[in-house]
């Protein structure tokens, strides 16, 4: 990863975000209670992160990045190739 998207600080977030949220067995309620927020507002967070890395990826990658790493529309694995 180049220099200058290691030193971004949202992109990284919201990367780590999106691949904890991708690779992880989460719980949930145990992180809404230590970080006292409701189930809503912290969906919303990963879903914001998501969105930023997504749109990091497209506008650096294109649109087909996800497919040719085998991602579904969410950016996890095991999306189908017939799958649009």
């Amino acid at each position: 990863m180049s220099n200058k998207n290691w030193e971004n600080n949202e992109l990284q977030f919201a990367r780590l975000l999106h691949e904890i949220e991708a690779t992880q067995d989460i719980e949930y309620l145990e992180l809404i209670k230590q970080m006292d927020l409701t189930m809503e507002d912290m969906l919303e967070l990963f879903d914001r992160a998501q969105k930023v890395f997504q749109e990091h990826k497209e506008k650096n990658f294109g649109t087909n990045l996800s497919e040719r790493q085998g991602l579904d529309s969410s950016g996890r694995l095991g999306a189908k190739k017939n799958e649009q």
